[in-house]
């Protein structure tokens, strides 16, 4: 399988908007990248970590559509995410172990892992639900879609 390769090329004009009509707030990001599904559970042995009086984050697995434990991504608990969420890249990094499935996957390498965000999508506008890593090897397999990306 061939490594996971970033989208080339300049963004035209015409992609820079959402529509017509419609104004970007001041500093929406816009950016290309891939876009997948992945399915969340829970992750066992993560201890919830208070980031605020009102909401708690916890660590969940990501997992491809076998089933497989693909990568990890923190959540916050508050709402209670969705079983799937969307995830787009945003850039290549190097992990240790314990954060993928290692006997499915093989063992890590230098740049094998991918910095991903959750993402939420509104309007054709796109808030951040949390960050995590996913193995580059499942995500060529889920089909990732080139996306031109509105974030707020």
């Amino acid at each position: 399988m061939n490594p996971y390769s970033s989208p080339k090329g300049i963004l035209e004009a015409s992609q820079l908007r959402l529509d017509r009509h419609r104004r970007l707030e001041p500093g929406t990001l816009i950016f290309r990248t891939t876009s997948s599904r992945f399915s969340i559970v829970r992750g066992h042995g993560g201890e919830d970590v208070k980031s605020s009086e009102r909401f708690y984050n916890d660590l969940f697995n990501i997992l491809s559509n076998t089933s497989t434990w693909v990568g990890s991504v923190i959540l916050s608990l508050d709402p209670a995410p969705p079983a799937s969420l969307e995830f787009i890249v945003l850039s290549r990094t190097t992990a240790g172990p314990g954060v993928y499935d290692e006997e499915c996957l093989g063992r890590f390498y230098s740049g094998c892992m991918l910095y991903v965000m959750a993402v939420s999508e509104s309007e054709g506008l796109m808030e951040r639900v949390g960050l995590g890593v996913i193995h580059e090897s499942p995500w060529i397999a889920s089909g990732a879609k080139e996306k031109v990306v509105f974030l707020r």
